[in-house]
C-alpha cells in the first residue's frame, strides 16, 4: 500500500458517499453555526458592557447555560454520527438505521474516547514539555510562524498517537471484539506511514479551515455577527469532511488489520 493510498481512497470514499455523510452530519453543522453566533454575541455583549463602564455586569454570561447545553448536545450527536458513519463504512448500514438516540454502543465509544485521550495526553507530556521549552526560547518566541508550526506539529503528533491506538472505535461501532490500545498500536504498525500521511493531510485541512475562517471574518462585507457566522458556515464543512475522512480511514485500517472480525456487509 502506498503511503498516500489510504488517504486518497478515504477522501474519495467520502466524496463518493457524500449523500450519506450529509444525512449524518447536517445536524452537527447547524449546531456549529448556532454556537458561532452565540459566541460572537457573548463576546460582543461583554465588550459593550465593559466599554460602558459596567464591568460587573454579567454581559453575555446569561448564555453560558445555553452554550454548555449546545456543547453537550454536539458531543452526543457527534458520538452517534461517528458510530453510524463507521457502521455505514464497514457494514453498509443505512444511516440512522438504529435511530438517533445514543445507546450502549455510543456510551462505550465515549468512555473509550476519554481513555484514549487520557493515555495519549500522559504519554505526550515529554513532547509537550520539549515543544514548550522551544517555544519559550527568545529566538523562537519572536517568530510567530515558528510558534504556529510548533503548535500544529504538537496537534499532529497527538492526533497520530491517538489514531494508532484507536482501532477500538470501529470495533465498538460494529459490536466486534475489542482489543486494547497496546494491541491496536501493534496492529497499526504496518500502516504507520499511511496513518502519518493521513494525519498530515487532516492537519493541513484544519489549517486551511482556520485561515480561511479568519480571512472571511475579516473581509466579508457584513456586520460583525454576520461575518463571523458566515465564516463558520462556509468553512465548517471542511472540518466535518476531515472528520469523516479520518473515521473512514480508521475503519478501513481496522477492516484490513482485523480480517475475519468484520461481519459481512448488509
Amino acid at each position: 500500500m502506498s503511503p498516500f493510498s489510504l488517504t486518497s481512497y478515504s477522501m474519495r470514499y467520502v466524496l463518493g458517499n457524500l449523500d450519506a455523510a450529509v444525512r449524518l452530519g447536517w445536524s452537527l453543522y447547524v449546531l456549529y453555526v448556532i454556537q458561532a453566533y452565540l459566541l460572537v454575541w457573548s463576546v460582543a455583549e461583554t465588550g459593550r458592557q465593559i466599554a460602558a463602564g459596567n464591568a460587573a455586569s454579567s454581559g453575555g454570561s446569561a448564555l453560558v447555560p445555553v452554550t454548555l447545553a449546545l456543547a453537550v448536545a454536539g458531543a452526543v450527536i457527534g458520538l452517534v454520527i461517528a458510530v453510524n458513519w463507521q457502521r455505514f463504512v464497514l457494514l453498509n448500514e443505512r444511516p440512522w438505521a438504529r435511530g438517533i438516540w445514543p445507546g450502549r454502543r455510543e456510551w462505550l465509544y465515549f468512555l473509550f474516547s476519554l481513555k484514549v485521550a487520557l493515555v495519549v495526553v500522559v504519554a505526550m507530556v515529554p513532547v509537550v514539555l520539549l515543544i514548550g521549552a522551544l517555544a519559550g526560547s527568545p529566538a523562537i518566541a519572536r517568530s510567530r510562524w515558528i510558534l504556529t508550526v510548533l503548535q500544529w506539529l504538537l496537534v499532529a503528533l497527538v492526533m497520530y498517537a491517538s489514531v494508532r491506538v484507536s482501532l477500538v472505535f470501529p470495533a465498538t461501532a460494529i459490536d466486534a471484539e475489542r482489543r486494547g490500545m497496546l494491541a491496536s498500536w501493534r496492529a497499526t504498525r504496518p500502516y504507520s506511514k499511511d496513518l502519518f500521511i493521513l494525519v498530515l493531510v487532516i492537519v493541513f485541512l484544519g489549517l486551511v479551515e482556520h485561515w480561511l475562517a479568519t480571512l472571511l471574518a475579516a473581509v466579508l462585507p457584513f456586520g460583525i455577527y454576520a461575518r463571523s457566522v458566515a465564516a463558520v458556515a462556509i468553512t465548517a464543512p471542511i472540518g466535518l469532511y476531515s472528520g469523516a475522512v479520518l473515521l473512514a480511514a480508521l475503519a478501513f485500517v481496522y477492516a484490513d488489520a482485523e480480517k475475519g472480525r468484520v461481519p459481512a456487509a448488509s
